[in-house]
């Protein structure tokens, strides 16, 4: 009979603190959001409905009802709860330079209109997010010297917990595999997409929910995780020199 096995994985310390703060963002709005009683919203107004995508369309589909008695206000705010939605999905899905990129470009194209970008909890979920791409190391100050050196972008290049979950339970099919086989379990340090003989003839199935995490996925089991990590922080540098 075929084997269910669920994994959960634990997020790093920093991915924590900006659940934290996406989620205290959440209840900031939700908050404002329930303080219109005529809006007659008719489910409760929480962080854990707020995550569920129907939850979104809900608040949208019984506002439509009263939109023109609606402030400028509360429409934005039911757009920031779905942007905070998505954000808490993507700091779990997206690489450390990919979700601090797609956070700046956000700020860039929402910061006139939206509300929780001025939270104190934004500064947070920001300050986090860079933590985790690089820190600004400080040059030593010499005695005599005329002028300062410029501070120092030292990458962080910390990497997804979940890579090395994936290449773990990668290995332990293999090797599960080989033994059903007859086979002596030898070599399964090699290639997780090759065998012996050239390609796999019984290749192992990842299913991921965007293409762009496949791509990395597989890209990470051919060359590592830190040469995609490092090819991502550059990007990222690539990107702000571009949009600067």
């Amino acid at each position: 009979m075929p084997e269910v096995v669920e994994i959960s994985i634990p997020v790093t310390p920093s991915m924590d603190r900006i659940q934290g703060s996406l989620a205290s963002a959440m209840e900031s709005c939700l908050k404002e959001l329930g303080h219109h009683k005529f809006l007659g919203l008719e489910f409760d107004l929480t962080v854990s409905n707020n995550l569920f995508r129907d939850f979104g369309r809900s608040v949208q589909r019984q506002l439509d009802k009263r939109w023109h008695l609606v402030s400028r206000k509360t429409k934005q705010i039911t757009r920031d709860l779905s942007t905070l939605r998505r954000l808490a999905f993507c700091v779990l899905r997206y690489d450390g330079p990919t979700f601090l990129q797609y956070l700046e470009m956000l700020r860039a194209t929402e910061g006139v209109n939206s509300i929780w970008l001025f939270l104190d909890e934004a500064h947070l979920i920001f300050d986090e997010a860079k933590r985790r791409v690089y820190r600004v190391v400080a040059p030593d100050v010499k005695v005599g010297a005329t002028s300062a050196a410029p501070h120092k972008v030292v990458p962080v290049l910390e990497q997804p917990g979940k890579w090395a979950h994936l290449k773990q339970v990668l290995e332990e099919v293999q090797r599960d595999r080989r033994q059903m086989l007859g086979e002596d379990g030898a070599g399964c340090s090699q290639s997780l997409s090759q065998s012996q003989g050239g390609e796999d003839p019984l290749p192992i199935l990842v299913l991921t929910q965007e293409k762009l995490v496949g791509a990395q996925l597989e890209a990470m089991l051919r060359v590592g995780g830190l040469a995609i990590m490092k090819e991502a922080f550059n990007q990222y540098l690539e990107w702000r020199e571009v949009s600067a």
